[in-house]
């Protein structure tokens, strides 16, 4: 797509006039940027159910892509259909997730220590990711999001990049095309 010729100072400044009211703004971009959180998520799920990690592949169903006015988004949302999404995709914090995770205490004391030892010498779900990563890296972050991210980044960039063009056209008075 080339960019638009002939443009006039007038028209130019009508067009920024149109672009600078907050709500026609705000909606265009949300408008711009949704195609691209979908394919993005669409990869995403795509990477996860290629794995042999079967929780990653069934929480494949609980990502999303989502789009704001200021740029894209996957997001993975745990529900009833995939209640393990969150620590399968991020990993867990502390020993016990799920049904372990309160420290209950009372008469079966005993019984629930040795439930306890035996849930943490094998983990139900990975270590937590952490904060300390970045996005779009192979082998960082959060499972199966950033691998996918990493490997479509350019085409992104590309996507955003036509995307963003046709915003400004569109904008554009009809003369100035």
């Amino acid at each position: 797509m080339a960019p638009p010729r002939g443009l006039t100072p007038e028209q130019l400044t009508e067009t920024l006039g149109r672009l600078a009211q907050e709500k026609v703004w705000r909606d265009e971009m949300r408008r711009t940027y949704r195609p691209l959180g979908i394919r993005a998520a669409r990869d995403v799920r795509a990477e996860m159910r290629s794995g042999s990690d079967r929780r990653l592949a069934a929480a494949a169903r609980a990502v999303s892509g989502r789009s704001y006015p200021d740029g894209a988004a996957v997001a993975v949302t745990a529900g009833a259909r995939v209640p393990h999404a969150l620590a399968t995709v991020w990993g867990r914090k502390g020993r016990r997730t799920g049904w372990n995770l309160f420290d209950y205490s009372g008469p079966g004391q005993v019984n629930r220590v040795r439930r306890v030892r035996a849930a943490s010498a094998l983990s139900q779900h990975p270590l937590w990711v952490g904060q300390a990563w970045r996005v779009a890296t192979r082998g960082e972050g959060p499972r199966g999001l950033n691998d996918a991210l990493a490997d479509h980044q350019g085409d992104y960039v590309d996507e955003f990049a036509a995307m963003s063009m046709g915003l400004i056209i569109r904008a554009l008075p009809a003369s100035a095309r």
